[in-house]
């Protein structure tokens, strides 16, 4: 209960909601303010490595996806300011902005923010209410519903100068993806992929859908090029990036924003599935990727510090977080050997998401007032 002064009268005000009547010291818009913080080095490296591409789909879906909030506000009779500022939707665009291609169309990179924002945030709710991750949802519907598209990456390289043309970066994003052909090269001494565009610029497939389509003998599949002794963007660019993920991580974790609980789980039932995976694979002779390499191909650091954390899609309780996580992890490998699609955290993470109204029922918390001693 809390007094208010005004126009020569005291109003007092009730709060309704359930007990306990405990409030954090983070509110949601510091929550966000911190994650958006802590994926500033992720987006420093994809920048290095791909170009422009980012800061412009996050310029462009900043500015879309405020208008389909505000909108979706006015249409639930509710304040638009309140939510604009919780920060969640910055949140969730930059997640799915450095979830997609940076150079995918722009129409189609707003198509899927809209799914997102209106269909799996608003739609459920809104904020605390949505089952899923909004922007692992929308990285789907974009995935089944324009997957060719969804395919084609710039090659990480720091000599290709043309991505770090901010105004041939937009053009980029401005070109039809029908208008883009390209013709792809293989080179199978180092396993390496290469790609010419008629347009000048240089796209790949994602390497772990090559895993699937290039290698024609059986057995454990390399990414990491381990012949090269330099650490650089060309030879690396997955770890590289994937340690901008785990500084982020760790600044969340230190500053008490997120639990060392759910990244841990995740990152042991991938290395442990995979371990399984790949002795399976030897015996029957089926493709596998190295173990440890699943820690650091794709976004799997992504998803264990970013993705997996989302307060809103995660279970209550610190033993269902680690369940859920270790769920997570196992789809992870399972997608990723025996799928159709390049990379499997999207469609673990959603997997996950509906694993966790059982898990709350199974796995409650205890009850405020429980547990201490009897007068």
């Amino acid at each position: 209960m809390q007094m208010i002064t005004g126009n020569m009268k005291n109003t007092i005000l009730f709060i309704r909601e359930s007990s306990p009547h405990m409030r954090r010291g983070a509110s949601t818009q510091l929550i966000m303010f911190m994650v958006l913080v802590a994926l500033i080095p992720a987006a420093v490296v994809h920048i290095l490595s791909f170009g422009w591409g980012l800061a412009w789909n996050l310029f462009f879906c900043t500015i879309w996806g405020s208008l389909l909030e505000a909108a979706a506000y006015r249409l639930r009779r509710r304040p638009a300011s309140a939510g604009l500022k919780d920060l969640s939707l910055q949140v969730t665009v930059w997640l799915y902005c450095l979830a997609i291609p940076p150079y995918l169309s722009l129409w189609m990179t707003l198509l899927g923010l809209t799914f997102a924002v209106l269909i799996v945030k608003h739609a459920f709710g809104g904020l605390g209410q949505n089952t899923f991750n909004p922007a692992m949802a929308g990285f789907i519907f974009l995935l089944i519903s324009v997957p060719s598209a969804m395919g084609g990456w710039v090659v990480p390289s720091t000599r290709n100068l043309e991505i770090y043309n901010p105004e041939y970066s937009l053009q980029m994003l401005l070109m039809d993806h029908s208008d883009i052909k390209k013709q792809m090269i293989i080179d199978t001494n180092n396993k390496t992929m290469k790609a010419i565009m008629e347009n000048d610029g240089s796209t790949f497939a994602t390497p772990l859908n090559d895993f699937r389509e290039l290698f024609e003998y059986k057995g454990i599949v390399h990414y990491v090029d381990s012949d090269s002794s330099d650490i650089t963007i060309e030879s690396h660019g997955s770890i590289i990036l994937a340690s901008a993920y785990i500084i982020g991580g760790l600044f969340l974790i230190i500053t008490g924003f997120i639990t060392f609980i759910q990244p841990f789980a995740f990152t042991v039932s991938i290395y442990a599935t995979a371990l399984i995976i790949n002795m399976l694979g030897l015996k029957y002779g089926f493709n596998t990727i190295a173990n440890w390499e699943h820690l650091f191909i794709g976004s799997t650091m992504a998803g264990a510090f970013f993705i997996i954390t989302d307060p809103v899609s995660s279970p209550t309780t610190l033993r269902g977080k680690a369940l859920s996580a270790a769920i997570i992890g196992f789809f992870t490998v399972i997608i990723r050997t025996f799928g159709s699609y390049p990379d499997a955290i999207a469609f673990a993470a959603l997997l996950g998401n509906s694993f966790n109204p059982v898990i709350n029922k199974m796995i409650k918390p205890k009850r405020f007032g429980d547990g201490g001693r009897k007068a």
